[in-house]
C-alpha cells in the first residue's frame, strides 16, 4: 500500500471529520460514488487510500491509533467506521414506528472500547520487524561510522535502550546510550535542499540520533546532514506497540514508512515507497515495522 497525503486544510471534494452516524455513513456512499466515477469500485486498495487521504480532526486521530491492516481494504475499512461511529446511530424506522405499533426496544449500544493510554515513561528497546531476518531485528546502540545514522542489530544485547516519553501530543524516544544533547530518536531528510528544507511526496530520510523534542521542533543530527530533522514525530499504538513516525508540513500530514538498506543496515524513513524503491532499483531495501519491546 502507498502511504496516503493527508490533506487537513485547503479544498477537497470530500472531507470526512469523524463527527457522527450521519456524515459517517454519507461519507461511505461518497467514496462508493466517486470510485464508480474513477471506474475504481473493485479496487478495494484504491478506495481505502483515497478515504484515508479525507480524513480529518477527529477521524485522521483514529485512523493513526488503528492497525495499519484496517486502512489498506475498503471492505475492513468501511466496517471500521461504521463500527467507530455508528453505534448510536438509530434508524429511521426505529423513530417514527411501523404502522402505529410500538417498537420494540433497541438493545443497549456496546460500548465504546477506549484505547490505551500511556501516561508514564517505560524503558525497553525498538524492534524492527521486517520482510526479510537479513534486515536485523534491533536500532542498535552503535551508528554509521560514515554519517552517524541509526543502523540495524542482530542480537539484543547490541540494541538501543530507550525511554518513550509521553509528550503533549506524541512520544519522545530517549537513547539511554547515547550522549546528550544528541540522546533522542529522530529522522533527518536527505533531499530536501532543493524543496527548501520541507518535506514532500518523493522525500526520504534516515533515522538519527538528534537533540530534545522538548526544547524545539527542529533537531540536529550528530553529523551535518543535509535536510532538517526532527525528533518530536513518534506516535505509538499501543495495542500492538507500533512505533510510527508523522512528519506534518504545511496542510499535509506525512506517515513514514521504516525501511532498511540490507547492504549497510541503515534505517530510513520514507514518504512514498513504491517512487523511492523505483528510484533506488540498484539497492536492496525491506520495508519494517518499529516495535517497542519493554525490557
Amino acid at each position: 500500500m502507498t502511504l496516503c497525503l493527508l490533506r487537513i486544510t485547503g479544498e477537497h471534494d470530500v472531507c470526512f471529520r469523524g463527527l457522527d452516524g450521519e456524515e459517517c455513513t454519507g461519507f461511505i456512499r461518497q467514496v462508493r460514488r466517486k470510485a464508480f466515477e474513477a471506474g475504481k469500485s473493485r479496487d478495494k486498495e484504491w478506495m481505502a487510500d483515497y478515504a484515508v487521504s479525507c480524513f480529518a480532526d477527529d477521524a485522521l486521530k483514529w485512523s493513526i491509533k488503528v492497525h495499519r491492516d484496517v486502512l489498506e481494504d475498503w471492505d475492513v475499512l468501511q466496517r471500521a467506521l461504521m463500527e467507530e461511529y455508528c453505534k448510536d446511530r438509530v434508524s429511521s424506522i426505529e423513530r417514527s414506528g411501523v404502522a402505529g405499533t410500538t417498537p420494540a426496544a433497541a438493545p443497549a449500544a456496546a460500548p465504546r472500547v477506549a484505547l490505551p493510554i500511556i501516561t508514564s515513561t517505560m524503558t525497553g528497546f525498538v524492534r524492527v520487524v521486517a520482510e526479510t531476518p537479513e534486515a536485523g531485528s534491533y536500532i542498535s546502540k552503535t551508528v554509521d561510522p560514515r554519517f552517524g545514522v541509526l543502523r540495524t542489530c542482530t542480537e539484543a544485547a547490541d540494541a538501543a535502550r530507550v525511554k518513550l516519553i509521553p509528550l503533549m501530543s506524541n512520544y519522545g524516544i530517549q537513547l539511554v546510550d547515547f550522549p546528550e544533547p544528541y540522546c533522542w530518536l529522530g529522522v533527518s531528510l536527505t533531499d530536501t535542499l532543493e524543496k527548501g528544507g520541507q518535506i514532500g511526496p518523493e522525500t526520504f530520510g534516515n533515522l538519527c540520533p538528534t537533540s530534545a523534542p522538548a526544547s524545539h521542533a527542529m533537531g540536529t543530527s550528530t553529523k551535518d546532514l543535509p535536510g532538517p530533522a526532527r525528533s518530536n514525530i513518534w506516535l505509538f499504538q499501543s495495542l500492538d506497540s507500533c512505533i510510527i513516525s508523522v512528519w506534518s508540513n504545511f496542510d499535509y500530514i506525512y506517515l513514514l514508512q521504516p525501511m532498511v538498506n540490507l547492504g549497510n543496515k541503515r534505517i530510513l524513513a520514507v514518504s512514498n515507497c513504491p517512487k523511492f524503491l523505483k528510484g533506488n532499483s540498484d539497492m536492496r531495501y525491506a520495508k519494517a515495522r518499529l516495535i517497542f519491546e519493554p525490557a
